[in-house]
């Protein structure tokens, strides 16, 4: 009778080593799902990031155009020659980010001149995420005078 009762007074060493082992490998599985999460939540902002910065020159080239209505685009074409390459902000979380600028007749594709009206604004960017991958994003736009 005291043999039986003894052993329902506490867990065995093999039990408590066994429990403990469960409860690392789902503390381990937890931690390692949100470690994903939050790497992948970062390259989210990082191309969201990058996205603001194309909208931020598209935006630029939008007050020239309204700052200097009678000399559309060549006004652009001034600022921003095509082919133009931007390096990335200074306070971008974005690395190695590079926006290319390519101007095109929106109406025949054709490269762009001084007289087109409208205007195809056409942003490739590229840079390398934090999972260092090369991402590539591009943004469009038509400018018309205004």
């Amino acid at each position: 009778m005291l043999s039986t009762i003894r052993r329902k007074q506490g867990f065995t060493l093999l039990e408590i080593t066994l429990a403990l082992a469960i409860f690392v490998i789902i503390l381990g599985a937890t931690a390692q799902v949100l470690v994903s999460y939050y790497v992948a939540m970062d390259v989210q902002r990082q191309r969201n990031t990058n996205t603001q910065n194309m909208e931020a020159i598209l935006s630029s080239m939008r007050q020239v155009r309204d700052a200097n209505p009678t000399n559309f685009p060549a006004a652009i074409f001034t600022q921003w020659p095509d082919g133009t390459v931007v390096p990335g902000t200074a306070n971008s979380r974005v690395m190695s980010e590079r926006i290319t600028i390519n101007f095109y007749d929106a109406t025949t594709n054709a490269a762009a001149t001084n007289a087109t009206n409208p205007l195809l604004v056409v942003l490739r960017s590229t840079f390398i995420d934090r999972r260092n991958r090369p991402v590539n994003n591009v943004l469009a736009t038509v400018l018309t005078s205004s």
